[in-house]
């Protein structure tokens, strides 16, 4: 039989050419074209191939609270989001009053809930919303909750992060006693909450409140904050947890310091310092002998990147706001304004909304102009920022 047609008339032949658009903006473009088109790309088969092709979920944004209190969570896109994801900016999420992020990744958010006792696990693009309650060992008392991480554990070898949606996920718990800090595992496929594994705490406050979780290789990683800072290190296969040294050379008392953990150019942990104008790369190896320990990799100078006055720098410092651990990209407040840096190329970008000072947390995600964001929102209020 003969095919009389154009090649665009076959939905097959259509569908491969759909599948190597350059991004997801593109898609919603395609998808006004006609009736047809639309209801291509709107299958859910077309959406899982077409993440399947592009591997990496571009970077739409950053979500921030302005305080714990009010519970509302702002999402501001970045300057290279989809045409569309600028309608939302001044979205404004209500997730109850005492709501705070804790992250966001593989295309979803984890806030905490101290007041409701529980976790919020929220997907921008579909609405959808779990609560996952505190284990009653935590009461507030005797066992505090600290903070939390959230990882995809979609199995299927075609899986992609990013179109995670309803997809299996875990979140691990951090807490505290007078002695010691806790983790444990929540699995949404079990509805349960794991055994706890504890190591002592020694001299080490708290989990850094401005630093989210780093993910790297089977590890989640927090900042720890004390008499001395030092990282700590939950093993999800081994279900154990550690404590690993900063790069003592890093760290100059004489100076105004930050730092951030990321995962490492090649692989491996890393550790950023932040100093005035300038911004060293640490990242920790093994050794001939096997024994760890800290490189150091790059060093960056912002003020003549920016072409700012290195004294303007020391005058106002600038503040880590966040870093987006699959996009290597770094969010610093310089100078009143936030702006994006990417580690590799060392290209700063700005952020074309005023914030003001919040912490970003970077969202990443397969988010199909027009098919998603704030079009259903799972039982969330939704208020518009006027």
């Amino acid at each position: 039989m003969s095919f009389s047609g154009t090649p665009l008339d076959d939905d097959d032949l259509l569908t491969q050419v759909l599948l190597f658009l350059p991004s997801p903006s593109s898609l919603g473009h395609a998808s006004l074209v006609c009736k047809r088109w639309h209801q291509l790309i709107s299958d859910p088969r077309f959406h899982r191939r077409f993440c399947a092709c592009h591997q990496k979920p571009p970077l739409l944004g950053v979500f921030s609270t302005d305080s714990i209190c009010s519970g509302n969570i702002y999402f501001t896109p970045t300057p290279d989001s989809p045409d569309h994801t600028p309608a939302v900016a001044r979205l404004v999420v209500c997730l109850g009053s005492g709501s705070e992020i804790l992250g966001c990744r593989h295309g979803r958010l984890l806030a905490s809930n101290w007041a409701r006792h529980h976790f919020c696990v929220w997907d921008p693009i579909t609405g959808d919303q779990r609560h996952v309650t505190f284990p009653q060992a935590f009461d507030g008392r005797r066992k505090v909750v600290m903070n939390g991480a959230l990882i995809c554990v979609a199995r299927e070898q075609s899986h992609v992060h990013g179109s995670c949606c309803s997809g299996p996920f875990q979140v691990v718990l951090l807490g505290r006693t007078a002695r010691r800090i806790f983790a444990c595992v929540y699995s949404s496929e079990t509805g349960a909450w794991g055994n706890c594994t504890s190591i002592l705490r020694g001299h080490f406050r708290a989990v850094s409140a401005n630093h989210s979780s780093t993910r790297v290789g089977n590890s989640i990683c927090w900042l720890l904050t004390g008499q001395s800072l030092a990282i700590l290190e939950f093993d999800m296969h081994l279900q154990r947890l550690a404590v690993i040294e900063v790069p003592s050379d890093a760290l100059d008392p004489d100076n105004f310091i930050q730092v951030s953990i990321m995962p490492a150019d090649g692989g491996g942990l890393g550790f950023l310092v932040l100093s005035y104008s300038i911004i060293q790369l640490w990242r920790r190896k093994d050794t001939c002998d096997g024994v760890a320990e800290w490189v150091l990799r790059n060093t960056i100078e912002m003020s003549s990147t920016l072409s700012l006055r290195p004294q303007s720098l020391v005058e106002n410092p600038p503040l880590i706001l966040g870093f987006a651990e699959e996009d290597n990209v770094l969010f610093l407040f310089i100078d009143f304004d936030i702006f994006m840096l990417n580690i590799g190329s060392v290209k700063f970008k700005k952020l074309a909304e005023d914030m003001g000072y919040r912490l970003c947390h970077p969202f990443t995600s397969f988010y199909i102009p027009g098919m998603g964001i704030g079009s259903g929102h799972g039982g969330v209020q939704i208020q518009h920022n006027a």
